[in-house]
């Protein structure tokens, strides 16, 4: 499991990143439900055989673009 927490208009938001096994791993599933309850924004990605980086960072700069329209 990966994690990236980013601030988007003052506020804190969560990135979570797990392959398909440990979507089925219940102490993981805990984490996340604890993450839930701290956080007001938390996004789930399940991948088998992307690479992370390369997700992250393109997430990143999408949520930056849509930002600076507002």
């Amino acid at each position: 499991m990966r994690i990236k927490e980013t601030t988007f208009k003052s506020e804190s938001n969560l990135i979570i990143y797990i392959t398909e096994e440990e979507s089925n791993n219940s102490e993981i599933i805990s984490r996340i439900d604890e993450y839930k309850k701290k956080y007001k924004s938390i996004s789930v990605f399940i991948s088998g055989k992307a690479d992370i980086k390369g997700v992250l960072k393109k997430m990143i700069i999408e949520r930056s673009e849509i930002s600076n329209h507002y």
